[in-house]
């Protein structure tokens, strides 16, 4: 409607001062009025995005919110050297410092979110560049908000910073986890360093968050697995303009399709209960699937780098990406590079 308008708007406006007959004058004022007023209505709001796909290692805590650190830095750029618009939003994936280190104590990889250091740095560079941040990280809690099945006050949280003021915490509601220890070999779910329903003590819901950039709510990871998908954020007082997905998973590469999946089968002669296959998930399909079926754009981000295997350590396809409305991709990054990819959302 926008554009579709604005030529007619102008030409409107140029015969009305130039015409003189009065039938036509009142003929074109009325055009001029509807498109003015379908123009006003029916305009676009853009939200300008840096997506990370940070690359990581369990190994390497500190390192890991350092590199993360000047990522966001990078991707904010220099005032007198940017090219390109600075971001309004940069999203970072689920807990990328910690990703899932070997079990099972998680309180040495989770931060105090009024003392931390790495957690202010951040904040620090909201308030210092007006940018908000969206960043995924494990979360040391107070006992009387729960313990996991192993005694630890611990939650995975997504902190939303806005000018430097924390506008929101969003707490992983739907976890994955272990359904069965029975088995042989056992489901991937029930692999000790991945079983979120002992690992982490659950959220309550998932929120709306109305922010000066608009509507959006946090889907992390296997939130976004859930039957329902987004469908809950697309009408009523909950309704979202758009969905923001960050993610900690053993991605396969497949981009939904367009690239063969990989897979991680045990290794040969390994079929006890000692041999746990990793689980995959498709990032692509699953936000490209939302979308289409919620009619809400998206943007995501995966961990690249290394992931905790059991006794070794794997390349994880981690990328960053954005949907459209339609369900179709608009850009993503190459699974398992490095990325800052910088994109619009529109709404």
């Amino acid at each position: 409607f926008v554009v579709s308008c604005f030529v007619p708007v102008v030409l409107c406006s140029i015969y009305h001062r130039l015409c003189t007959n009065m039938a036509w004058k009142v003929f074109v004022s009325i055009v001029l009025i509807l498109c003015v007023f379908v123009t006003s209505t029916c305009s676009t709001r853009v939200v300008r995005v840096a997506a990370i796909s940070v690359a990581t290692l369990e190994t390497s805590y500190q390192g890991n919110w350092e590199r993360a650190l000047t990522l966001a830095k990078i991707a904010v750029g220099n005032e007198q050297n940017r090219k390109s618009p600075k971001p309004d939003l940069i999203l970072l994936p689920e807990a990328f410092a910690a990703g899932y280190p070997p079990c099972c104590n998680l309180t040495s990889y989770a931060e105090n979110r009024s003392t931390s250091v790495y957690l202010n740095a951040f904040r620090s560079l909201s308030k210092d560049t007006g940018v908000m941040i969206v960043l995924g990280f494990l979360e040391l809690i107070p006992r009387s908000k729960g313990v996991n099945y192993y005694g630890d006050p611990v939650q995975n949280a997504v902190v939303i910073y806005d000018n430097g003021e924390e506008i929101g915490v969003h707490y992983k509601t739907k976890i994955a986890g272990c359904t069965s220890n029975t088995s042989v070999p056992p489901p991937a779910s029930c692999r000790p360093w991945r079983d979120e329903t002992r690992l982490l003590v659950k959220g309550n819901g998932i929120e709306t968050w109305d922010t000066r950039l608009g509507k959006f709510a946090v889907f992390t990871c296997s939130e976004n697995m859930a039957s329902e998908g987004w469908m809950n954020k697309t009408t009523g007082a909950d309704k979202a303009d758009f969905i923001l997905s960050p993610y900690n998973c053993e991605d396969n590469g497949g981009q939904g399709g367009l690239r063969p999946r990989r897979e991680f089968p045990c290794a040969p002669g390994e079929g006890g209960k000692g041999c746990y296959p990793q689980p995959t998930c498709d990032v692509y399909a699953g936000n490209m699937h939302n979308s289409k079926a919620s009619g809400l754009p998206s943007v995501w981000a995966n961990r690249g780098g290394t992931v905790y295997a059991g006794d070794h350590y794997i390349v994880n396809l981690g990328s960053a990406g954005f949907t459209y409305a339609n369900g179709s991709v608009a850009v993503a990054s190459v699974p398992g590079e490095e990325a800052i990819l910088m994109g619009d959302v529109e709404f």
